[in-house]
């Protein structure tokens, strides 16, 4: 019974959300609601204040979980860094303009024995979203 109530109450919030009409803010900018419910996202403008800026270096965090020191190393794009058995690439990176709150986002590339082990984005405010997982090394990017 109380299963099915929460459910029920779970069901009808969303119903309620998404069924009642986005309304505009009084600042021009719109809801993500507003964004989500229209169906062109294509020529839809960014949610953000501005577009982020693409650099080319970034500093990331390295983590030797067996001594448990921790290094810092600044990589540039496309041009690989040896850190023990890991190799580190980074292959593209970007940064919130100064308008918007401080994030860099990096897409690296963690190669293991010249096998690919890991590529993704990496967020220096969020270092969970994509975790690098390893037995030896924790990377995170910094700020």
């Amino acid at each position: 019974m109380i299963k099915t109530s929460v459910v029920s109450l779970a069901t009808l919030l969303t119903v309620a959300l998404f069924a009642a009409p986005a309304k505009k803010k009084e600042d021009g900018k719109r809801s993500i609601k507003e964004i989500v419910q229209n169906e062109d996202f294509e020529e839809e403008p960014s949610i953000w204040d501005s577009e982020p800026i693409e650099i080319d270096d970034a500093t990331v965090q390295i983590l030797d979980k067996v001594s448990g020191k921790v290094y810092r190393e600044k990589i540039k794009l496309n041009q690989p860094k040896v850190f023990g058995s890991i190799e580190l690439t980074l292959k593209r990176c970007f940064k919130n303009s100064p308008e918007d709150d401080k994030e860099i986002a990096a897409f690296i590339e963690i190669k293991e024995n010249e096998r690919t082990i890991f590529a993704n984005w990496l967020f220096a405010s969020s270092p969970s979203i994509n975790l690098f997982s390893h037995p030896l090394y924790d990377v995170r990017v910094e700020f």
